[in-house]
C-alpha cells in the first residue's frame, strides 16, 4: 500500500473506509500478504503501530520476497 492507500491500512481509517477496510482483512485472513510502504506510511504521520492487524511494514526483503515468489499476484487501482 501507497500514496493515500495509506489510510485503508491504518487505525485511523476505519470511519471513512470501513467497508475497504472490512475487505482488506478479509483477503487478509484469507492468506493475502499486504504490504506498507515503510515512506508513505510516515509522510502520512503514521507509525508501525498504526498499522491494522495483518498489515506488514515493507522493506527491501520483505517486498522482494514477496513479488518474486512463485504464484504471486499483485493489484494496482
Amino acid at each position: 500500500m501507497n500514496d493515500k492507500a495509506v489510510m485503508l491500512g491504518v487505525k485511523a481509517g476505519p470511519s471513512k473506509f470501513s467497508d475497504q477496510q472490512q475487505a482488506l482483512s478479509e483477503v487478509i485472513s484469507s492468506g493475502a500478504l499486504v504490504i506498507m510502504c515503510p515512506m508513505c506510511l510516515k509522510q502520512a504521520g503514521f507509525t508501525e503501530a498504526d498499522l491494522i492487524s495483518g498489515v506488514k511494514l515493507g522493506s527491501p526483503k520483505v517486498t522482494g520476497d514477496a513479488l518474486f515468489k512463485d504464484g504471486t499476484k499483485t493489484m494496482s487501482w
